[in-house]
């Protein structure tokens, strides 16, 4: 199983070569499929004592792009840790976590898997 869903909106924190970028998916059944990064702004990276970080801004809707999650809606969050092949596209992850209920995205704050312990993330990560 790729991921717990498919059919999701997928927006990745990906290290790779040296690099980190936000990447841009579309979970087509369990596959995922790279999609443009149109409609995320503001992005900021870092890794630092092995923590990887990812923050960006995204457009609430945009009907000109397929596939693209309209945050008035609401979605469950899930967030996953896994590896990447060499060019830097996502692979089966490792580790996931899913927030308990559906999230309103556009109230805005902090949303957290369901092990607080072990991860910790903001309206960041896979809709669905």
């Amino acid at each position: 199983m790729f991921f717990s869903k498919g059919d999701d909106d997928v927006y990745a924190c990906v290290y790779s070569n040296d690099l980190i970028n936000v990447t841009r998916y579309y979970n087509f059944g369990r596959s995922p499929s790279r999609q443009t990064a149109t409609g995320i702004t503001n992005t900021r990276v870092s890794l630092s004592n092995g923590i990887l970080s990812c923050s960006f801004t995204r457009l609430i809707s945009v009907n000109t792009i397929p596939y693209f999650a309209d945050l008035s809606n609401r979605y469950y969050l899930l967030t996953v840790a896994g590896p990447t092949d060499s060019a830097g596209n996502i692979q089966f992850h490792s580790t996931s976590l899913a927030s308990n209920d559906q999230i309103y995205f556009l109230a805005g704050g902090d949303y957290t898997g369901a092990d607080e312990e072990r991860h910790k993330t903001k309206a960041q990560g896979i809709i669905f």
